[in-house]
């Protein structure tokens, strides 16, 4: 698969699932915007996508977190009863990352002789599959899959590298989703909203493995290696599992701000949560755009920003160029009196 040649616009689609990984929210709209765009990379085949339990790896990691285009109905039957007989189940403990087909397996050698292959591929016109999986922050599983009808040919080995080259992305994708339904969990007395939180995963030397893109305005503002060291410290500790302290960090531009570490089990290589829980009333922001005579462009690329997306995700989101949208934040910025996204970000948080 080394060998591999990309075509200039087989790169265009490789790029543009890279920048594609950063769109939406939840699992389902990142899989939706990414699918398409595996689609013309990989043509004439179906996808489908699921995060699975580590611990009870045959069972839904959390409702929703699959896609399968309009026939979401059948992950159901799937994770519950023909998991366990996937001759393909071996990709998933080993969760490479490494593109495998099912033509690889001896039942997909000998397609119609067990019941995965009877029963439920053949009963949704699957013939062929290419399937690639991840490990995730918390250490469930994160499968994408494209399929094949029997009257189309297996995937070729160019298909394969193709596939190997995109995963990477499909699965930051999957990270960021799993990673913001983690933040949700361990919001414990906070009494904060999901979307109010954003936080960073670490792993045991204290470095970043996850971030959630509503952290950026306030990493980028000079906060990250102070975060960094009181995580480091944290860790060092040993706390055991679901221990939680929190912390106060100062934050360039943004003043104190508090962090509440979560001690992890160390699955897929994180070893602390920090959770940023600010409050970011939409009144204070609604006042800025008021006070500020912020245009609707400038509101949508100022809100884009403090929630942390990157100046070419925000472009992508927007359907405008990057240059396009540097020049609204530096009218944003002159308008408001800051100096950059921190700044932006802390009135709103009620810092400035």
């Amino acid at each position: 698969m080394d060998d591999v040649k990309v075509s200039l616009q087989q790169l265009q689609v490789l790029l543009e699932i890279g920048r594609a990984a950063s769109v939406g929210a939840t699992f389902q709209e990142r899989m939706a915007a990414l699918v398409p765009l595996v689609q013309r990379l990989v043509p004439h085949a179906r996808a489908s996508a699921s995060v699975l339990e580590a611990d009870a790896p045959a069972k839904l990691a959390a409702e929703p977190a699959w896609f399968f285009g309009n026939s979401v109905g059948v992950v159901h039957p799937y994770a519950e009863r023909y998991l366990t007989l996937d001759p393909m189940r071996p990709v998933y403990a080993e969760a490479s990352g490494r593109p495998a087909l099912l033509s690889d397996t001896d039942a997909g050698r000998r397609y119609g002789q067990d019941a995965f292959t009877a029963e439920f591929l053949a009963a949704l016109g699957i013939r062929h599959v290419m399937l690639t999986v991840h490990r995730m922050p918390d250490g469930a599983v994160f499968a994408f899959a494209l399929h094949r009808g029997p009257d189309q040919p297996d995937f070729s080995e160019e298909e394969r590298a193709l596939m190997g080259l995109c995963a990477p992305d499909l699965a930051r994708a999957a990270s960021a989703a799993v990673l913001r339904r983690m933040l949700a969990t361990h919001l414990g007395a906070g009494g904060a909203t999901p979307g109010s939180v954003h936080g960073v995963a670490f792993d045991a030397d204290g470095r970043v493995v996850h971030d959630d893109l509503g952290a950026g305005p306030l990493l980028a503002s000079g906060t990250l290696e102070r975060l960094a060291a009181e995580v480091s410290g944290f860790i060092v500790e040993r706390p055991a599992p679901g221990v939680v302290v929190d912390r106060v960090v100062q934050a360039d531009g943004a003043g104190p701000v508090p962090a509440r570490l979560v001690a992890m089990d160390g699955r897929s290589g994180v070893a602390a949560l920090a959770l940023l829980a600010h409050e970011v009333a939409d009144s204070r922001f609604e006042r800025l755009v008021r006070e500020a005579r912020l245009t609707t462009r400038e509101r949508q690329v100022a809100a884009l920003a403090i929630e942390g997306l990157r100046n070419r995700d925000i472009a992508e989101r927007l359907g405008v160029g990057v240059d396009t949208v540097k020049w609204h934040l530096k009218t944003i910025f002159q308008k408001t009196k800051v100096r950059g996204r921190g700044g932006l970000a802390a009135i709103v948080l009620g810092r400035g």
